[in-house]
């Protein structure tokens, strides 16, 4: 109770005390100290624990990683309008998935010219590069209720 009254006798001088006029951060200030006082607020503080901040070399690689991203998705969108001799990795791996299905040689090149790359390139290419096709899947149920889902990877040759 002395604490209440020694609060309320502090906030009656401040409003009787002539007002100057002072930036709004430093009027600010008393209301932090005064918060300081205020004991459920600490107790609640305490309770939530030290925060973590990363530091700013990890906010510069973060950033960083952004940045090349976003290059690497520029680069992807105009990698088609370039010589027609470049593209992402994602494309060249369906691009060499569905070659391994082409029927005729014809089929080969009309697939090549879809990804717009050279076909003789994409030939060379698939005779060293594989990907793996997804075969059967198999679904288990965990002990904690979590179900995972496995996918067979096989290995398929061009009929080419």
């Amino acid at each position: 109770a002395s604490n209440t009254a020694a609060t309320a006798a502090t906030t009656l001088a401040a409003s009787q005390a002539p007002r100057t006029t002072q930036p709004q951060h430093q009027q600010a200030a008393p209301a932090v100290e005064d918060g300081s006082a205020n004991q459920q607020l600490l107790q609640n503080l305490t309770k939530l624990g030290q925060v973590t901040v990363d530091s700013p070399a990890v906010l510069q690689r973060t950033h960083e990683k952004m940045t090349h991203l976003v290059r690497m998705q520029e680069l992807s969108e105009s990698a088609s309008t370039t010589s027609g001799k470049s593209t992402d990795a994602y494309s060249l791996s369906q691009l060499l998935e569905e070659r391994k299905y082409a029927r005729t040689v014809e089929d080969a090149n009309q697939l090549a010219k879809k990804y717009n790359l050279d076909p003789e390139l994409v030939q060379r290419l698939s005779k060293i590069v594989n990907t793996p096709t997804l075969g059967r899947e198999t679904t288990l149920n965990m002990k904690d209720g979590e179900r995972r889902t496995y996918k067979e990877a096989l290995w398929v040759d061009s009929n080419l």
